[in-house]
């Protein structure tokens, strides 16, 4: 799998599915994307692009593989990635990451759940929203999925509208804490 433009440029549950086991490298820190949700657009009345452009989602028009940050109760930086054509309006919410740290000659993982810790983690900004993901302004690089990653799906949490759609995807590692999440 390459993580490039055509990558992106496809069905917000199909990038939202294959993004999960891809690590998103920070400044040589690398934090694999262990949950994800999808978010379409017009067909999608959770999607911030559900009734078109507007200021804020304005990037979630753009191509596919865009940066797209917005705040969530006015403190949570939240960060997706655009997919789909430009004009479509999708996109997928990172909403949990696993950092894999040394630490004493042994390895320890580090889970982050939801979707404002995530971007509080990689210190997202709002400034980033609209930034191509393949640009040399990105402050995020993203790279190609290794090792095997057994995806499990479920129906997004904290939404009130298109609750019955299963475009929430998740490492089955982490089911268990998925699981705590959606309750």
């Amino acid at each position: 799998m390459t993580l490039d433009r055509g990558f992106f440029e496809r069905s917000a549950t199909a990038v939202a599915e294959e993004l999960i086991g891809v690590a998103i490298n920070l400044c040589g820190r690398r934090f694999y994307i262990v949950e994800a949700e999808a978010y379409g657009a017009e067909e999608d009345p959770a999607s911030h692009a559900h009734r078109g452009p507007t200021p804020r989602c304005a990037p979630m028009f753009e191509s596919g593989g865009y940066i797209y940050v917005y705040l969530s109760y006015g403190m949570h930086r939240c960060i997706n990635f655009v997919t789909g054509s430009k004009g479509e309006g999708g996109a997928v919410l990172i909403r949990s990451l696993l950092e894999v740290l040394p630490c004493d000659s042994a390895l320890k993982e580090v889970l982050t759940l939801g979707p404002g810790r995530v971007g509080k983690l990689i210190g997202a900004e709002l400034s980033w929203s609209g930034v191509d993901l393949f640009s040399i302004a990105s402050p995020l690089k993203l790279e190609t999925r290794i090792g095997k990653w057994e995806v499990e799906t479920s129906k997004r949490v904290g939404i009130s509208k298109g609750t019955d759609f299963e475009w929430r995807f998740y490492d089955s590692r982490i089911s268990r804490f998925v699981a705590k999440a959606s309750r």
